[in-house]
């Protein structure tokens, strides 16, 4: 943001921000008419941003359709970013890269497995530039990620079902809390 700032001329507002509507793949033929409608929008405002823009660039996200407008600051940005764009993108990657997919492998997959990997069609020098711009903030959502892992792995070499059963519903009641949240923040 302070780089763009330093380009634009006196009198320019500019207020950081930007949609949560990505799409996978790149180029004109990936646009979408629909693509912010329920989105998110997130804003990084400067403290010396007006108010009254701030609120104009609100009311513009709201009538593109998003359906929440989030202020942060950057810090916060880059670590939720971090996590809810970046780690997923790494795990659909992996999940593509392992060992284990080879020829026979299309022949076994559904609805979660096109789920899981769908950003794996990345824009890959971008997503490279991503990463590195925010690469303190993923690296500890990877390692987040993998006790997550190591821990569901004990449970299962431990044959403890109480413990699996629990981190399963702990998931799913997160999962339908995120999705069936109404409420702008």
């Amino acid at each position: 943001a302070d780089a763009i700032k330093a380009l634009l001329p006196d009198g320019v507002d500019f207020i950081p921000g930007h949609p949560m509507a990505g799409r996978e793949g790149k180029g004109y033929a990936m646009a979408s008419a629909d693509i912010f409608n329920n989105a998110n929008y997130i804003l990084v405002p400067m403290p010396e941003n007006k108010e009254n823009h701030i609120l104009a660039v609100t009311s513009m996200a709201m009538a593109l359709g998003c359906a929440h407008v989030v202020r942060v600051s950057p810090e916060k940005h880059d670590r939720f970013i971090a996590y809810t764009s970046c780690l997923p993108h790494v795990l659909a990657t992996a999940l593509v890269n392992s060992e284990s997919m080879d020829t026979m492998t299309k022949y076994f997959v559904a609805g979660s497995f096109r789920d899981g990997t769908r950003v794996a069609d990345i824009n890959a020098a971008l997503w490279t530039s991503l990463f590195l711009a925010n690469k303190e903030n993923l690296v500890h959502e990877i390692d987040c990620f993998r006790k997550a892992l190591h821990d569901f792995a004990v449970m299962l070499s431990d044959e403890d079902a109480e413990g699996m059963t629990r981190f399963l519903q702990q998931a799913a009641a997160r999962r339908r809390d995120l999705v069936y949240e109404t409420h702008s923040r």
